[in-house]
C-alpha cells in the first residue's frame, strides 16, 4: 500500500520557510537544533530525504565498485554493474566464439578474503579503551569500559560472532564498516516489577499511597514501552520488564550518509544511518507512532541496496523477474544523528520512516557523540570510503578467468575438433550430425575431409599462469 502522505519536496519547504534557499539538499544550518522537540516534522523529513538522495548520488561510483566486489567474492564473476539497469547484470557472451561462451571461474578472491579474516579473527582479540584526558574520572571510566568490552566479547552469542564475521567480510571487501553501539531497552534478562518498587522512604502503606505507587510505575512502564499510561495494564502480581542491554550492530558503507567533504565519521556534524526494518519490528518498538506504518515498494528496496538482490534479480525460467513476485514487508528507516555542539547543544536523534517522523529528541547518550566507530582495512587520505585490496585484485582475477577459459576451450576443441568438409568431397550436409550410416563418397573425396589442426599453446603459458598467481599474492599481501 502506498504511503498516505507524500514527502514534501524542497521547493515546498522553501516556500513554507520563505528563506530564499536554492537548489540541492537542505543545509543543516537551516534548521534550529537548539530544541530537538520543536523541529517541524515536514522540515525534518525534507532534510533527511534530500540529504539521503544527495548522498546516494555522491557515493554512486563507490557503490558500483563495492557491489561488483561483493558479487565477485561470492563467485558471481560474470556479473558487472549496468548503469542503465542501475544494478548488477550477467555479462553477455554472444559475441564470443561458441567454444568460449562457458567461461571458467576460479575464485581466488574468496580464498584471500578468508585468509585475511583468519589473520584478524584467528587470534585472541584484546580490547583497550584510552581515556580522553589524564583526569582520574576519565581514567577510571576507560578502565571500566575496557572491562565491559572484554566481558561482552567473551560472552558473545553465536549470533554476535556471525555478525562480527560478516562485518570483517564487508570491511575487507569494500574497505570500511562501522560498529554501532547503542542501548537496547528491550534486550537482556527480564525482572519482575510491582507497585512496591516505587515506595519512597516515609510513605504510608495504605490504599491512596499504593495507588500513587501504581501510577508512578505505570508512567515508568509507559515511558519504557512507548505507550500511553492508560494503555499499561497493572495487576497485583506486577509485570515483567526487560533490563536492557548493549546492542552491537555493524553498518556498511551502503547505509551511511555523511556530509559532503566529510573525511571521518568522528568529525561529522551529522550523519544518517539507513536500514531496512520489518513493519512488525517497527510496530513492536514504536507502538502508536508506527501503528499505521506501511511497507515500502520492492523498487525502493532494490534502489537502496542493489547488490543484496543479486540472486533475486536473476531471470527465472519463465523470463520474469523473481524479485517482483514477493510483496514487500519492510520499510526503509532513516536514523538522523547529531553530536552535541554549540549549534546543537543537546545533539539530536531522530527516526524517519514511511515518510513520517517516528521519533525525535536529544542525543540520548552521555558521550553525546554519533554512536559509530570506524573499522577500516587501511587509511586513505581524504577518502570517507577507502578502496579495498580485493578491489585491486579484480583485474588479475578477470585475467586469470579469461586465461583459464581459453585453455579449456583449446582442450575441448582438441578433443572434439571441428571438421573441414570441402565441397569436392561430395558429402551430404548432414554427414556429421546424423547417426551412423553409409556415406557415399566420390573417388578420392575422403582426402578432402580432415580435422582442423589447432596450433599448440605457447611455451610460456605455464609461466604466465604462475606469474598471475604471484601478482595476486603480491597485491593481496597474502603469500602461501
Amino acid at each position: 500500500m502506498a504511503p498516505k502522505n507524500p514527502v514534501p519536496d524542497e521547493p515546498t519547504v522553501r516556500r513554507q520557510n520563505d528563506d530564499g534557499m536554492s537548489g540541492g539538499a537542505m543545509a543543516v544550518h537551516r534548521l534550529d537544533w537548539h530544541n530537538p522537540k520543536t523541529i517541524d516534522d515536514s522540515d525534518l523529513i525534507a532534510f533527511v530525504h534530500n540529504q539521503y538522495e544527495a548522498g546516494k548520488t555522491r557515493r554512486y561510483e563507490w557503490e558500483k565498485r563495492a557491489s561488483e566486489i561483493l558479487a565477485w567474492v561470492r563467485g558471481y564473476q560474470n556479473y558487472l554493474w549496468n548503469d542503465e539497469g542501475m544494478g548488477l547484470e550477467p555479462q553477455e557472451f554472444t559475441d564470443l566464439p561458441l567454444h568460449c561462451r562457458e567461461p571458467i571461474i576460479i575464485n581466488k578472491l574468496r580464498g584471500f578474503l578468508l585468509d585475511s579474516l583468519g589473520l584478524v579473527l584467528g587470534r585472541p582479540i584484546s580490547w583497550e579503551v584510552y581515556p580522553e584526558t589524564r583526569e582520574n574520572d576519565d581514567v577510571t571510566s576507560a578502565k571500566a569500559q575496557a572491562k565491559l568490552l572484554r566481558h561482552f566479547w567473551g560472552a558473545c552469542s553465536p549470533a554476535g560472532q556471525v555478525k562480527l564475521l560478516e562485518a570483517f567480510w564487508m570491511m575487507f571487501s569494500t574497505g570500511i564498516v562501522w560498529c554501532k553501539c547503542t542501548w537496547d531497552p528491550f534486550a537482556g534478562p527480564t525482572s519482575s516489577f510491582d507497585a512496591d518498587i516505587m515506595r519512597e522512604e516515609g510513605d504510608k502503606d495504605d490504599e491512596p499511597t499504593r495507588r500513587k505507587w501504581s501510577e508512578k510505575l505505570r508512567g515508568m512502564v509507559a515511558s519504557k514501552k512507548k505507550l500511553r499510561p492508560e494503555h499499561v495494564k497493572l495487576d497485583e502480581s506486577g509485570l515483567d520488564l526487560a533490563d536492557g542491554d548493549l546492542a552491537l550492530d555493524f553498518v556498511s558503507g551502503f547505509d551511511v550518509t555523511e556530509p559532503e567533504h566529510c573525511h571521518l565519521i568522528e568529525e561529522a556534524g551529522w550523519c544518517i544511518v539507513s536500514r531496512f526494518r520489518s513493519i512488525e519490528y517497527m510496530r513492536e518498538r514504536y507502538k502508536e507512532a508506527a501503528e499505521d506504518l506501511q511497507p515500502d515498494s520492492s523498487q525502493t528496496l532494490q534502489q537502496h541496496r542493489g547488490y543484496n538482490y543479486l540472486v533475486g534479480n536473476v531471470v527465472g525460467r519463465s523470463g520474469e523477474q523473481v524479485s517482483g513476485m514477493t510483496e514487500s514487508s519492510e520499510v526503509l528507516v532513516h536514523e538522523l544523528w547529531r553530536p552535541r555542539s554549540p549549534s546543537a547543544p543537546k545533539g539530536f536523534c531522530g527516526i524517519v520512516a514511511g515518510q513520517r517522523v517516528i521519533k525525535k529528541g536529544a542525543n540520548p547518550y552521555v558521550h553525546g557523540q554519533i554512536p559509530l566507530t570506524t573499522f577500516r582495512e587501511h587509511a586513505e587520505p581524504e577518502a570517507f570510503r577507502p578502496a579495498s585490496t580485493i578491489g585491486d585484485m579484480m583485474g588479475l582475477q578477470a585475467a586469470r578467468n579469461k586465461q583459464r577459459s581459453y585453455i579449456h576451450a583449446h582442450l575441448a576443441m582438441s578433443i572434439d575438433p571441428r571438421i573441414l568438409n570441402e565441397d569436392q568431397s561430395g558429402l551430404p550436409e548432414d554427414a556429421f550430425v546424423s547417426g551412423p550410416k553409409v556415406i557415399p563418397l566420390k573417388d578420392g573425396g575422403i582426402n578432402k575431409v580432415k580435422a582442423f589442426e589447432y596450433p599448440n599453446p605457447p611455451a610460456y603459458l605455464a609461466a604466465l599462469d604462475e606469474m598471475n598467481l604471484r601478482d595476486m599474492e603480491d597485491v593481496g599481501r597474502v603469500h602461501r
